[in-house]
């Protein structure tokens, strides 16, 4: 009681003490507005700094050995080029580590090596040194930090087209296009890398509704540069890309679309419902999924729906037409890797131990890419396609090169100088 006793001493006002009772009760407010706001600094930077550290090793290591000019001028690097055993191509970081040989080089089969060429470093018992392994090796075995992982990364400059299909909002809407072109680095995903989890953004309903009217449109023409029609495709490759959607997408609820939605005649069992209902308005909804069996268009799906509109209860089954899915429940995550991937970025594992990230492929749709955000903010959505092109050396000349891909999801490249432009794919 003596803490007690004494601050009752200075704050109790007392004759002739008014104003030291005063000062006194300020400063102990504001010394305690003080801590209260150090604390909260200290508390917001400490998270904000958790998530900066997050987001940068999501793609950048903490350790990055990058091979030097003498690398590329040794031996070790270029006998690949003379090497049947080789295919005659020089092998990058990865393919050294996963290589069998060392050296690659038969002297019964292989041209001579040059006389430029340094001679080769070679072991006491003459086998050829192979740094690359050598450095795996040392960063799988460092004694105190078990959890670092040797993993083989390349990048490489490309340029990126995209097709964004477009309905304008309004009650009969029509189709628009819009292209983005973009120089772009290109990276390879490793699939052990968790990290990527804690930058990916979530999915978005108009992500959502996007990928499911592009699974409607054929991807013949999507390598042009100026494609003039958007075809549909053919209705059995639409009915098994729906049922893969509605597989992974549990949807519960559709809305109206923003110029509102006339309420259709098998719904209007009472004449004083509306005729019209408003853009944004949500009703509940469930897919019937033995109507993808024998559907022929995307806006012929089912749906049973339930509503109060005006106190009134609407309910019956009618065809999905313009309206939009709202809140889907989407699955991300498998115990196993699906027979059949979505159509967006997604993890597999029974355990965190053998947890891993993919990236989806399709035979028709292409390679499935992972874009940072600013392509988002520029009005990108999952399932946009277009082409990533990039230039290969020939025999003659460089040519061109073109890989369909579409969006398979979005992350935050966080304080990454180059992230905005740092596309994921998968590894080659």
């Amino acid at each position: 009681m003596f803490e007690l006793s004494v601050a009752c001493k200075y704050l109790r006002p007392r004759w002739r003490q008014l104003s030291v009772s005063i000062i006194s009760l300020i400063s102990i407010l504001v010394i305690a507005l003080v801590v209260w706001l150090i604390v909260v600094f200290f508390s917001v930077t400490s998270g904000l700094e958790k998530r900066w550290i997050e987001k940068l090793i999501a793609l950048t290591a903490p350790v990055r050995l990058t091979p030097t000019e003498a690398y590329y001028n040794s031996y070790y690097y270029q006998i690949d080029s003379i090497s049947e055993n080789s295919n005659y191509t020089l092998k990058t970081i990865g393919e050294k580590w996963r290589a069998d040989q060392s050296d690659p080089y038969d002297p019964q089969l292989d041209i001579e090596v040059p006389s430029n060429w340094p001679k080769p470093d070679r072991e006491e018992d003459g086998s050829l040194k192979d740094p690359v392994k050598k450095a795996f090796f040392i960063i799988k075995n460092l004694p105190y930090s078990p959890s670092i992982k040797a993993r083989d990364y390349e990048v490489c400059a490309s340029n990126l087209r995209l097709r964004m299909l477009r309905k304008t909002p309004e009650t009969n809407p029509t189709l628009t296009q819009a292209f983005l072109s973009q120089a772009t680095y290109l990276g390879s995903l490793d699939n052990e890398n968790l990290a990527i989890l804690k930058a990916t953004l979530p999915i978005s309903d108009a992500d959502i509704n996007n990928l499911l009217y592009t699974l409607s449109i054929a991807s013949e023409n999507v390598q042009e540069d100026h494609p003039a029609s958007a075809d549909s495709v053919n209705q059995q490759l639409l009915r098994e890309r729906l049922k893969t959607f509605f597989k992974y997408t549990e949807v519960n609820w559709l809305k109206t679309p923003p110029a509102g939605w006339a309420l259709p005649t098998v719904l209007q069992k009472n004449a004083s419902l509306p005729k019209q209902l408003p853009g944004g308005f949500q009703m509940s909804a469930l897919p019937i999924l033995e109507s993808l069996d024998k559907i022929l268009y995307l806006q012929k799906i089912l749906f049973d729906v339930n509503f109060e509109v005006e106190g009134q209860q609407v309910s019956g089954r009618i065809p999905m037409g313009n309206l939009l899915i709202a809140h889907p429940k989407i699955k991300t995550h498998f115990n196993n890797s699906p027979p059949l991937s979505p159509f967006w970025f997604y993890k597999a594992g029974n355990s965190q131990e053998d947890l891993k990230v993919f990236l989806p492929k399709d035979a028709a749709l292409g390679e499935g890419i992972l874009l940072p955000k600013p392509f988002r903010e520029a009005g990108v959505l999952l399932g946009d396609r277009g082409y990533i092109s990039f230039q290969t050396p020939t025999v003659s000349a460089l040519q061109e090169q073109r890989i369909q891909v579409f969006v398979a999801g979005f992350y935050d490249q966080g304080l990454i100088p180059v992230g905005g432009k740092f596309i994921l794919v998968n590894e080659a």
